[in-house]
């Protein structure tokens, strides 16, 4: 008498990604490359994972198990990057993601607009929000803060006033400010900073263009041109933190016109 003999094929090669919660299929319907809301029980359907540009980063195999898990199935040596990078989106799913004999790394996220927004930072080791402690224009325009929530701005004076044409110079251009227009498709009229005095208070003026070393304003209102002659400091408040920040050896954190203190920017990386 012959006992059957059962043939088992090793699939070391291969990783399993499992996605649980009730929102674990719309999570996975919006990265990959398949409605995974119709996922039936009795198939197994290929997905993609895809870059913004549209490259292949991974292929998977989705199996559903239960109305909401999902099980995706890939070669093992794409495990831990699908993964790390399938959990930076994950953060406001209700759904969990787990690979099966893997411990995820440290979960690493960005940026300003995420942590602005954000309702919760559970499971998150380090939040990359570059421009979070100054803010600027440009993330005032997008709804990650408002302009008074901005606290980086560069110290100006007014060197040439000119009345017919309605126009004034100052001493602060590219290489002070940064030549970044910020949110212009947004605010087409961005231009290239807004004016403060120095005690913080809008003016109503925005630099129009820059050149190397300096700025202009343009306005037909004669009343705010007397206002600012030649020797006039003003504030000017950024459009991109960032960039400024980077093109400057200090900061004088200040309140007011009265210094408090001065900070080196340790530049390099």
């Amino acid at each position: 008498m012959h006992r059957p003999i059962a043939d088992i094929t090793p699939l070391s090669h291969l990783g399993v990604l499992a996605v649980r919660g009730v929102e674990a299929r719309k999570f996975l319907g919006g990265q990959l490359s398949q409605d995974v809301l119709a996922l039936a029980a009795d198939r197994v359907e290929l997905a993609g994972l895809h870059s913004p540009q549209g490259r292949v980063l991974a292929l998977l195999r989705l199996v559903a198990q239960g109305p909401n898990d999902v099980l995706c199935v890939l070669p093992r040596e794409l495990l831990t990057d699908t993964l790390a990078l399938l959990r930076k989106f994950l953060l406001r799913a209700k759904a969990t993601l787990a690979a099966a004999g893997i411990v995820p790394p440290s979960l690493s996220l960005g940026s300003t607009p995420t942590l602005t927004h954000v309702d919760h930072l559970d499971g998150i080791d380090e939040v990359r929000a570059g421009n979070y402690v100054f803010f600027d224009i440009a993330q005032a325009t997008i709804g990650s803060c408002t302009r008074e929530d901005t606290v980086l701005s560069v110290l100006a004076a007014v060197v040439h006033r000119d009345r017919g044409a309605g126009k004034l110079i100052l001493d602060a251009g590219g290489i002070a400010l940064s030549k970044d227009r910020g949110a212009v498709d947004l605010d087409p009229a961005t231009g290239y900073g807004e004016l403060l005095d120095l005690d913080g208070r809008e003016l109503g003026l925005r630099l129009d263009s820059l050149s190397q070393e300096h700025g202009v304003v343009t306005t037909a209102d004669a009343a705010r041109l007397d206002a600012l002659p030649v020797g006039a400091r003003v504030r000017i408040r950024v459009n991109h933190a960032c960039l400024t920040a980077a093109q400057h050896a200090e900061y004088v954190v200040h309140e007011g016109t009265r210094v408090l203190d001065r900070w080196v920017n340790h530049r390099g990386w």
